[in-house]
């Protein structure tokens, strides 16, 4: 779990200590709710981490999640093999949809798009500029 960590916080760009622990708490939590959970894809050459995601199944729907790719290894097409393996994996196991989320506009939801996902809707996430006592 270690290795999946430090890719997500990387890829992510978690550097201050409320958000590690905030993905520590994800992959915990994933690891031991979800099989096969946590994915991590790794360069064959030399097995560093490239990037990870997770996957859940659940009541006949796969749900990709978590999608993150270390910055120095983007476009190498880690992000498109995981979420391939995750929709194999899931049909294998006789499933027949599977949903993910995504930012508008990113390169996540492009390479969704080209795998066949197309948008459901939109959703505005809010947050204070400054929290205030």
């Amino acid at each position: 779990m270690p290795i999946w960590q430090g890719a997500s916080a990387a890829g992510w760009g978690h550097t201050f200590a409320l958000a590690m622990a905030a993905n520590d708490a994800v992959a915990a939590a994933v690891s031991v709710a979800d099989d096969p959970g946590l994915l991590l894809a790794c360069d064959g050459a030399d097995g560093r981490s490239l990037a990870c995601e997770t996957l859940r199944m659940n009541n006949g729907v796969a749900t990709l999640c978590g999608m993150s790719t270390r910055p120095e290894e983007r476009g190498r097409g880690a992000q498109k093999a995981l979420i391939n393996w995750r929709l194999r994996h899931a049909a294998a196991h006789s499933y027949r949809y599977a949903v993910a989320t995504t930012q508008a506009g990113s390169v996540s939801e492009r390479n969704l798009c080209r795998l066949g996902f197309r948008p459901a809707y939109a959703k505005s996430v809010w947050a204070p500029s400054e929290i205030r006592s």
